[in-house]
């Protein structure tokens, strides 16, 4: 952990740092030295958690650096985070530029640093501290009161010195904790001393707050007791944003997109836009297609009650648009050899129009038959001056007397996480048959039903062989959340497994596997199910998904606590080839989870795939849980 100069305990410890290290070394800056005066970007890589704990740090060369230059890593101790260090002692001299450390004292605080052997101006511009302590630190104390209105007044009392980090989080009437000030802070020295927080712009109504308290040797949050506190508003503050291209094209939607936060309000904020054409909407994302070219002038106005109004204004080019193709379809994409299909298309504002491969220049609305002796993507390209558009139709192509075969992975992600994390799928594919085979890896976006539109990968396998996809989603050319479809369009269905996991931020990249399950696994009309819900909200978070089959599902949800009793029953229905997923207490319209509910899962029409996922809130890594039939 980097203990940034900012804190008054570790400005004092880094002074004191310093003039250690002048003892250490009384050499000048000479022309040996880099041209840079400090060591960039001097960091935390990473760390064993078993004694003795193994940390790697690294950092980067200072401007100007020459190759083979010698790095001094230096430690200094204290038996815990609120006594003096002992003075810097070079531990490690290296050309590298990382270092692993081992911290062989146990019970022990330590702080590091880096710098240019020979060259005191050339060094890190602070320190990091960890610890190898055995036991958590004991939990902190905590106290609340009202203040002004729409405040609260916040003390916290630690009498363990070894604890490095102290946080606080609050919980509204949905009694769910979420971080206030979640910085570290080390203003606990001497042990016992009280730091104050004072939590502004708060709507009136009932808060719990509880604090907690870690040092990095056990990485174990110890909470104090909550404390419940009854305020009254606070002044109301609006602030708002806009987000809109600087230019579109006639005809063709434009993508007008705003942001409120309302704090100490009455309500929640209202929009109004104006496109400067006569036209506007009341929603905050909104699309609209300007008539002609020219320069307009938006505006945005967002309001609340009791606040004043935020307003943003702007301008956008219009220009004008190239040809509009409605629509380019085909009557099936998917035929036996020997078939045929039809194309129809719809185009306008086009001077010409032609489709490949084979059927040429054509009118502007028509059809064509088609009866391609392989799978084959035809291509509709409509020009005109003002520039061209093209759309795409494939038509896949079973041999004669083959089947087709689907299996699914109810869900894929591409998509930022928690605490830095980008959460990412990867895919194998195994051919296990003795002959060749190939298909489609279809994509299914979230909360939309599956159509012919959807984006699609073809695989093709050799006997035998095994297919990556290290990021499928960016090989597929979207972001988001979805489901997956694995069509086999030639021979047996491929062997799949997905994995999705964290491929950023220091918080775990173990992620979680998924295999694709075929349709008969699916939850169908009688089924029951069931998914169990984590035991500790303040550890876990926990997601509710559902993909259906082609033919939909009405599915009804009972939640139980943990003692059996029903709290909740909740009957959604969702259309075909259809993927959502929600934090658990959104998917059951609000329901306020304690830990260790049951979800019934009952199907009253349809087939589908139930699950849950639990993301651990220290390691960030998921799992998932199916409800699978019960015998």
């Amino acid at each position: 952990m980097k203990i940034t100069m900012t804190h008054a305990r570790f400005a004092r410890v880094a002074l004191l740092a310093f003039a250690a290290l002048a003892t250490v070394v009384e050499q000048r800056l000479d022309a040996q030295c880099p041209t840079g005066t400090t060591i960039p970007n001097f960091r935390f890589v990473s760390s064993t958690a078993a004694p003795p704990r193994q940390i790697t740090y690294a950092w980067d060369a200072p401007a100007g650096a020459p190759a083979g230059t010698v790095y001094e890593f230096l430690r200094q101790t204290a038996p815990d985070y609120c006594s003096a260090f002992t003075a810097f002692q070079v531990v490690a001299e290296t050309t590298a530029t990382s270092q692993t450390v081992t911290l062989d004292n146990a019970n022990t605080a330590y702080q590091f640093f880096v710098r240019v052997k020979g060259c005191n101006t050339v060094a890190a511009t602070g320190t990091w501290v960890d610890d190898s302590f055995l036991s958590p630190p004991t939990a902190p104390v905590i106290s609340a009161a009202a203040g002004a209105p729409g405040t609260v007044v916040i003390q916290l009392t630690q009498n363990d010195a070894r604890t490095v980090a102290q946080g606080l989080e609050r919980a509204d009437a949905s009694n769910q904790f979420t971080p206030v000030n979640l910085r570290y802070f080390d203003e606990l020295c001497p042990a016992g001393s009280v730091k104050t927080f004072t939590d502004t712009g708060l709507a009136a109504g009932t808060y719990t707050y509880r604090a907690w308290a870690l040092n990095q040797g056990t990485s174990q949050r110890v909470y104090s007791s909550s404390v419940t506190v009854t305020v009254g508003g606070g002044s109301c503050t609006l602030a708002c944003s806009a987000v809109v291209p600087a230019a579109g094209s006639s005809a063709l939607g434009v993508t007008f997109r705003a942001s409120a936060s309302a704090s100490g309000c009455g309500g929640v904020p209202t929009y109004a836009w104006s496109f400067g054409d006569g036209g506007g909407s009341t929603s905050a994302t909104a699309v609209h297609a300007y008539p002609g070219a020219g320069t307009y002038t938006w505006t945005l106005t967002v309001s609340v009650a009791g606040g004043q109004n935020c307003v943003r204004t702007g301008t956008i080019s219009i220009a004008n648009a190239p040809p509009i193709i409605d629509f380019f379809a085909a009557a099936s994409t998917s035929i036996s050899a020997g078939q045929s299909t039809t194309l129809s298309w719809s185009t306008s504002g086009a001077t010409t129009v032609q489709i490949d491969p084979t059927i040429g220049a054509v009118q502007a609305v028509g059809s064509a038959t088609v009866a391609p002796l392989q799978t084959t993507t035809y291509t509709l390209l409509a020009a005109s001056p003002s520039g061209s558009t093209f759309r795409r139709v494939t038509i896949f192509v079973t041999p004669a007397g083959g089947t087709q075969s689907i299996s699914t992975i109810p869900t894929v992600v591409s998509a930022p996480g928690f605490a830095g994390a980008y959460f990412r799928t990867s895919l194998q594919l195994n051919n296990l048959s003795g002959a060749p085979i190939y298909g489609r890896l279809i994509y299914h976006p979230r909360e939309t039903s599956g159509s012919d539109a959807d984006p699609f990968l073809v695989y093709a396998l050799a006997p035998g062989q095994t297919l990556e996809y290290k990021d499928l989603l960016l090989a597929l050319g979207v972001s988001g959340n979805g489901s997956l479809d694995i069509v086999a369009d030639s021979g047996a269905l491929p062997v799949a497994y997905a994995r999705v996991y964290n491929d950023a931020g220091g918080l775990g990249t173990t992620g979680v596997t998924e295999q694709a399950m075929p349709a008969g696994a699916a939850l169908a009309i009688g089924d029951v199910g069931v998914l169990i819900a984590p035991s500790d909200f303040g550890n876990f978070r926990f997601n509710m998904g559902i993909r259906t089959l082609a033919a939909g599902a009405s599915v009804t949800f009972t939640v139980r606590d943990a003692n059996g009793v029903v709290q909740k029953i909740v009957t959604r229905s969702f259309p075909g080839t259809y993927y959502i997923q929600q934090t658990a207490s959104d998917f059951l319209e609000g329901y306020a989870f304690t830990g260790n509910e049951s979800i019934v899962v009952s199907v009253g029409s349809g087939s589908a795939f139930v699950y849950g996922t639990v993301a651990d809130n220290r390691t960030n890594d998921p799992s998932i849980q199916f409800a699978t039939r019960a015998d």
